[in-house]
């Protein structure tokens, strides 16, 4: 079909970080960088990509030529010391809908549950950001 396209891959939706205005090749690597999808349909998903430095949310949406970067932000407003201080928050909209949050500028952000084990959306999204924006979890290979 015209105009379509396959859902990128995590490797791919890693490098097109390098997009942002927010990203610096001197800081970060697309290599080294972890993604957690949080939202995905046939048609769409929408990716946590962390670095050291940043957090980015990315929009991938078959319907479009490529992904998309909605935001970033700097390991400041995600993490104080080596704890998670970003406020993350699911819950269900009056429409019935999955959403969560990321901070007060971050909100209704669709989400998958089936992404999430029984750990649960926001317990798994903190310990995807300690595990890759902490000095603990940036050791090893």
């Amino acid at each position: 079909m015209l105009g379509r396209r396959d859902l990128w891959a995590d490797s791919e939706i890693k490098a097109y970080i390098a997009n942002s205005r927010s990203y610096n090749d001197a800081t970060e690597n697309p290599d080294t960088a972890a993604a957690l999808p949080f939202f995905r349909t046939s048609r769409q998903q929408t990716w946590l990509v962390a670095t050291e430095r940043n957090l980015y949310c990315i929009l991938d949406d078959v319907r479009k030529l490529e992904p998309h970067i909605n935001w970033s932000m700097p390991r400041e407003e995600v993490m104080s010391k080596d704890e998670v201080t970003l406020d993350i928050k699911a819950s269900v909209s009056a429409k019935g809908s999955n959403v969560m949050a990321f901070g007060p500028r971050h909100e209704r952000w669709l989400y998958s549950k089936n992404l999430f084990g029984s750990t649960g959306p926001e317990d798994t999204v903190r310990e995807f950001l300690q595990s890759k924006m902490t000095a603990s979890g940036r050791r090893g290979p």
